[in-house]
């Protein structure tokens, strides 16, 4: 049965300005969005090969052309008509790690990042809860370099405020991690800067004394640089006690200039990064089981793709989805339409050489 269009009252009377619950101080996440925020799926799809080997043994990631385009400058320049990725939709990342690009690939679609590890009330010991702990802080950099690669601002400033995120949840600041960072980034950086003000705000430049903290075992000469400057600059100020923590405002360190945050738009992101010392409500960081689980159960419906398909393939494979009206409470109708949807890319990917890399 087709549906109908709902009829336009003819008076329409203005709804009143009532105060609620829902105000600037205790933000939730809005379900409503606007048009012009709508991701592009009407496009066709690009394939991502990663590590080295055989494309057959390789593992391989799948995203909207259009949407990749918008988000990673990498990709964009690569996709630029005269390239042989363009021609090919296809591109080989010999040197990424998976397990990282894996992040960056469910932040394109699900604008988190699903980092925390899924842990059991009923096994989780101190040891285990430890090694979580420690798996987060080795991602965190390393997705912020992965984001320096790909040309992906929006990427970075969604890591550099789960970094402070998990600052502001552990009382932790990293001493770890300077010597890596200043290798994959260039000067003036903002992950560069955001582990000075660390070091400069937080321990007032004492974890530098040599040995005391494993940044401080061999320092680069542009890290303590770096800190020397920052501590003439601010003065006195470092040592005010209760002074306010430069990372209180996460977009200090965002690319967005002074232009409107990404993020900012996002209620519990803003809650979450822009009120450190409140209670999270929905962080930006969130667990990989969360994330799998979401994946599953919240996209049941085919992906949009536009493949160069011939027209025997476009009958057989595009008519039935668009003529059908799908009932999408029908557990049936839903497994059916994921069937076709991975059948299509299968075949793709069959024609390219390339191994599919889930059932």
């Amino acid at each position: 049965m087709a549906p109908t269009t709902p009829k336009t009252p003819k008076k329409v009377t203005p709804a009143k300005r009532v105060t609620t619950l829902s105000s600037p101080a205790s933000p939730i996440a809005r379900v409503r969005k606007s048009q012009r925020d709508a991701p592009d799926l009407d496009s066709e799809m690009v394939f991502v090969l990663l590590g080295d080997g055989p494309k057959e043994l390789r593992q391989t990631k799948v995203f909207h052309r259009n949407l990749l385009m918008s988000i990673s400058g990498f990709f964009a320049r690569g996709l630029t008509p005269g390239f042989r990725e363009a021609e090919a939709k296809l591109f080989e990342l010999e040197e990424e790690d998976s397990a990282t690009f894996s992040v960056f690939e469910q932040w394109v679609y699900k604008d988190r990042l699903f980092i925390k590890r899924p842990t059991s009330i009923e096994s989780a010991s101190a040891s285990d809860t430890d090694d979580d702990d420690h798996q987060e802080w080795e991602c965190l950099p390393r997705l912020y370099t992965l984001g320096e690669r790909l040309d992906a601002p929006n990427f970075k400033d969604a890591v550099i405020s789960a970094i402070i995120e998990k600052v502001a949840e552990t009382k932790v600041m990293p001493d770890t991690w300077a010597s890596y960072v200043y290798q994959n980034t260039v000067s003036g950086n903002a992950l560069r800067r955001l582990i000075v003000d660390f070091h400069v705000f937080a321990h007032q430049g004492r974890l530098l004394k040599k040995g005391a903290c494993p940044d401080a075992v061999e320092p680069g000469y542009e890290f303590l640089q770096d800190v020397v400057q920052r501590m003439a600059d601010v003065g006195q100020e470092v040592f005010t006690a209760g002074g306010e923590m430069p990372w209180v405002d996460a977009c200090v360190y965002h690319e967005h200039g002074q232009g409107a945050c990404h993020l900012a738009a996002e209620e519990d992101v803003m809650h979450t990064v822009h009120s450190l010392y409140g209670t999270p409500e929905t962080p930006l960081r969130r667990s990989a089981l969360a994330q799998f689980e979401a994946f599953k159960v919240n996209e049941p419906r085919p992906l949009g793709i536009a493949l160069p398909l011939d027209s025997a393939q476009t009958v057989y494979f595009w008519q039935p989805y668009v003529s059908l009206s799908i009932d999408w409470g029908s557990i049936r109708q839903i497994n059916d339409l994921n069937r076709w949807k991975l059948r299509v890319i299968r075949e793709t990917k069959d024609r390219l050489g390339i191994r599919l890399s889930y059932n």
